[in-house]
């Protein structure tokens, strides 16, 4: 392809029994003028011969072999130099592309010139290419921009095989599209920590891309390290947010375990009222450092997950404490109120 539209980014080491459903997806995309840069960053298991029979059958696609293992960031990172499209897209090497996927994208970037980055909802499978029972099937990304600056402190509010980037909105706001190769997990929550200062994002609420949960994943295999990076982005976030206000290492941590509602909730066994006054303070100085649809996006985050405690957790005396003392400190005429009716 001469004048590529798009270029889609894959790195793959050891791309195992998914790799070739990938491929697949990628080929059957309704929008065809596209470049595959594939990066075999050490494959033992085939995937690398496999890649090669792809490139020689798709002259579309191209194959850079890596003398050596130099992992997920430094592959992307090479490639990226390499590529000729106005848009870059990523795509994993366990993950499938809806057809209308590229499409869709590149239609939603042109009703919005001043987008520099797309992503999508996804749907979850599992190594069999099933739904997960106990799983919602479709995720529920944040929409609108504000909504992703908002909740870009609390977790990684976009998902990385979904995204394409518009490369004139980074030109123009000075930046480059270039992964942190200090970070061997997390390293596009980083990315994305770094462009949302400059360049605006968005998410499509129809899932675009399939996103498969299994045992050989990285986020599956790395979970100890992707808690340790994702406290890395958000201390460096909430500085970039908070400036001289920004929190330590401790109060990051509680008001990651509360956004999350995940195990670090037990690994961290933190005082709920001492919670309760973090973020209530978290609150006071998103408003007066941050811009107000920021703030109130913030807001609306952490009041949703109140309510998801409420719902769920509700039993223990630590989560109605948290409760009632939100309530009192957000909404005193209505504790007020209620506790003269009682």
């Amino acid at each position: 392809m001469d004048n590529p539209k798009v270029t889609i980014l894959m790195s793959f080491k050891d791309g195992g029994r998914f790799f070739d459903e990938a491929l697949k997806s990628i080929q059957h995309q309704t929008m065809e003028n596209w470049e595959l840069l594939l990066v075999d960053d050490g494959s033992t298991d085939g995937s690398l011969q496999r890649a090669r029979d792809f490139v020689a059958a798709e002259p579309r696609a191209c194959l850079i072999e890596n003398e050596t293992n130099i992992g997920l960031a430094a592959s992307l990172n090479r490639v990226v130099e390499m590529a000729r499209a106005p848009f870059l897209a990523r795509m994993d090497a366990d993950d499938i592309s809806r057809p209308h996927r590229l499409e869709k994208q590149l239609q939603h970037f042109a009703t919005d010139p001043e987008l520099g980055l797309l992503g999508s909802n996804i749907e979850r499978i599992n190594r069999h290419g099933r739904y997960i029972p106990w799983w919602p099937r479709v995720s529920n990304m944040p929409l609108t921009h504000p909504e992703i600056r908002a909740q870009m402190l609390f977790r990684n509010p976009m998902y990385h095989p979904t995204i394409m980037v518009r490369r004139a909105a980074l030109d123009q706001s000075g930046l480059k599209f270039k992964y942190d190769e200090t970070f061997d997990t997390t390293q596009d929550y980083e990315l994305w920590a770094r462009l949302i200062q400059k360049v605006k994002f968005a998410n499509m609420a129809e899932p675009l891309v399939q996103y498969r949960k299994h045992a050989g994943g990285i986020t599956t295999k790395s979970t100890d390290r992707q808690y340790s990076n994702g406290l890395r982005v958000q201390r460096f976030y909430c500085q970039y947010l908070l400036g001289d206000l920004a929190w330590d290492g401790l109060e990051m941590q509680m008001l990651r375990a509360f956004s999350r509602g995940r195990r670090e909730n037990d690994r961290l066994g933190h005082d709920y009222h001492e919670l309760c006054q973090t973020i209530l303070r978290f609150e006071r100085q998103c408003a007066e450092r941050g811009d107000p649809e920021t703030a109130q996006a913030i807001t609306d985050f952490i009041m949703r997950r109140v309510v998801y405690y409420c719902l769920f957790k509700l039993y223990q005396p630590r989560v109605i404490k948290l409760l009632l003392t939100l309530i009192r400190a957000r909404f005193p005429d209505v504790a007020r109120s209620f506790l003269q009716r009682a």
